[in-house]
């Protein structure tokens, strides 16, 4: 396959490359320049194309998230549900099997929040408002974990609630408390 043509910039343009960033990797690049024509390019172009790349970068996450939670969905659950299948007469397996799968779900869920949403994380605990900043990733993955968590489990111990607690507050359960300004 033959290499495509590249055309040069005139003397004295510039150009900008600018890596578009999903879970610290960089998976695209956004390029742009000033062209070759005869007009002046505008000042700020550069910024403009930074936070275009920014956008993308966001636009890709959502995108990545709603397909990875749309095959969760659509993807059966072993036996009908994801932690221990019942049989016949309502007995459910071993107890630690599903507590524990509850777990490591409500751990992969809220992982993937603090993931893509990190700076909002970060604002959250410093503006103690990490429920309402956060409130439609939460609901997100909550919704999630009901769907694949047999209820048995979750009227046990909320292990997702713990996990938002323990991974997104830090440890500081009321930094998940939404507050009404009086």
């Amino acid at each position: 396959m033959p290499a495509p043509a590249v055309a040069a910039l005139p003397p004295g343009r510039r150009y900008l490359a600018v890596p578009i960033v999903m879970s610290g990797q960089v998976v695209a690049v956004l390029y742009a320049d000033e062209g070759s024509g005869n007009s002046e390019p505008s000042r700020g172009w550069p910024s403009r194309v930074e936070i275009l790349a920014r956008f993308a970068a966001r636009c890709l996450e959502a995108i990545t998230a709603f397909n990875a939670a749309r095959m969760l969905q659509e993807r059966p659950a072993p036996g009908g549900s994801a932690a221990g299948a019942a049989d016949d007469h309502g007995d459910v397996g071993d107890p630690s099997d599903a507590d524990a799968a509850a777990r490591r779900y409500a751990r992969l869920l809220v992982s993937e929040i603090k993931l893509y949403h990190e700076p909002d994380v970060i604002a959250g605990r410093r503006q103690r408002d990490l429920a309402i900043r956060l409130s439609a990733e939460i609901a997100r993955a909550r919704l999630l974990y009901q769907q694949r968590v047999p209820p048995h489990v979750g009227e046990r111990t909320d292990y997702f609630r713990a996990e938002l607690v323990r991974t997104l507050a830090g440890g500081d359960a009321s930094l998940l408390e939404v507050r009404t300004e009086n």
